[in-house]
């Protein structure tokens, strides 16, 4: 296994050149700079930690092998950063997502909110006497069924919603 690593590791090294040949002497520019400097330090930290605590499951193979890849890439690119040109700082490159058109809030006037009459509110009171009736009996289903009627129609009513609740927890046990 630390064969395979040490060979992840020296393909790793010379990655950077790979990608960026050396054409002059301002070929470093990404692949050779700060950034990914410290992605690959991450990387191999975190590889490496995670091969530590998967050794039991035989997943530390795997982890091993990136983890000496960015090994050896993040060590050219400290050597690279001894010499004289060193390394330009660079950035991940910034993403621009195209931007959404903005959705327009429906406005809630008074209007558009519906009106309960009084003839809503005598059929609410007619519907939490008839689940009364009901939960009486114990037929609790039922009971529930009239009094979600009767807030559709009145849900400003707090004898409604106090015998549903109850409706509903007896329904639970």
């Amino acid at each position: 296994m630390a064969f395979w690593a040490f060979i992840a590791a020296g393909i790793g090294s010379v990655m950077p050149d790979a990608v960026e040949p050396a054409e002059n002497y301002k070929h470093r520019s990404f692949f050779h700079g700060t950034a990914l400097l410290r992605l690959s330090a991450i990387i191999f930290v975190i590889t490496g930690l995670f091969g530590f605590l998967t050794i039991i499951n035989g997943l530390f193979y795997y982890s091993y092998l990136i983890s000496g890849f960015f090994l050896g890439y993040a060590s050219h690119l400290l050597a690279d950063s001894t010499t004289k040109m060193g390394l330009p700082e660079t950035q991940f490159p910034e993403i621009k997502l195209p931007k959404l058109p903005k959705k327009k809030e429906k406005e809630i006037s008074l209007d558009s909110v519906r009106k309960i009459t009084d003839e809503d509110k005598i059929k609410a009171i007619s519907c939490k006497e008839s689940g009364n009736n009901l939960y009486k009996k114990g037929n609790y289903q039922d009971a529930l069924w009239f009094y979600e009627k009767g807030l559709l129609l009145d849900p400003n009513n707090p004898d409604l919603l106090h015998n549903k609740n109850m409706t509903l927890s007896k329904l639970k046990k």
